[in-house]
């Protein structure tokens, strides 16, 4: 404490041995990926993928949330699936220009329901 030794590890501890590294690394490692696995089932377990087709009708999530302004929608649309690229990106037929602008995650699409024809909005 007097200021000329700071080391509060005892020495015994402070070791750095090759060995105890790889060893601990190989224990990180399998830790590691249990906890994956783990999540892996867990996530699995709780997720319900929507199977999109051609032809189908989507909305599109209206990009980030940061730069959106405070009565902007969350989702645009609906427009049709052109095409399927695999089985999470299609090709939507947005009227974009651009050819990168019409490819599209599943996970920034969301189904579209029609209202049904006995809701009377007034």
């Amino acid at each position: 404490m007097t200021g000329i030794d700071s080391s509060f590890v005892p020495p015994e501890l402070n070791e750095n041995k090759p060995e105890n590294l790889e060893e601990n690394r190989k224990i990180a490692f399998e830790n590691s990926k249990r906890i994956h696995e783990q999540n892996k089932v867990y996530y699995d377990e709780n997720s319900n993928p929507i199977h999109y087709k051609k032809g189908d009708m989507v909305y599109i999530k209206n990009g980030s949330h940061i730069g959106r302004k405070k009565l902007e929608p969350v989702r645009v649309g609906p427009f049709r699936i052109k095409k399927k690229l695999s089985d999470l990106i299609f090709v939507i037929d947005s009227g974009f220009q651009k050819k990168e602008s019409n490819i599209f995650h599943a996970s920034k699409m969301v189904p579209y329901l029609p209202i049904p024809a006995s809701y009377d909005s007034s």
